[in-house]
């Protein structure tokens, strides 16, 4: 049996935490995995868009106003 990490644009939406068509407005904003489409349904590679979920927590931490940047 092999694995498939295929999921339908409704699980990946509610991964992400929004609507269908928020998911949809993203893709079109080029901010997230492109989906392709398997006999006319929208599929997302789920390892894409949790790697993607990832990335969007790391960029949008909040840095405590005690601790000092360094550059």
């Amino acid at each position: 049996m092999t694995y498939s990490d295929n999921i339908p644009k409704k699980e990946a939406a509610r991964l992400v935490g929004c609507s269908e068509s928020s998911i949809m407005r993203h893709v079109k904003n080029a901010n997230c995995p492109l989906p392709y489409r398997i006999g006319g349904r929208v599929y997302f590679s789920k390892r894409e868009i949790l790697a993607w979920i990832d990335e969007i927590k790391r960029n949008n931490r909040i840095i405590p106003q005690n601790v000092k940047r360094t550059q």
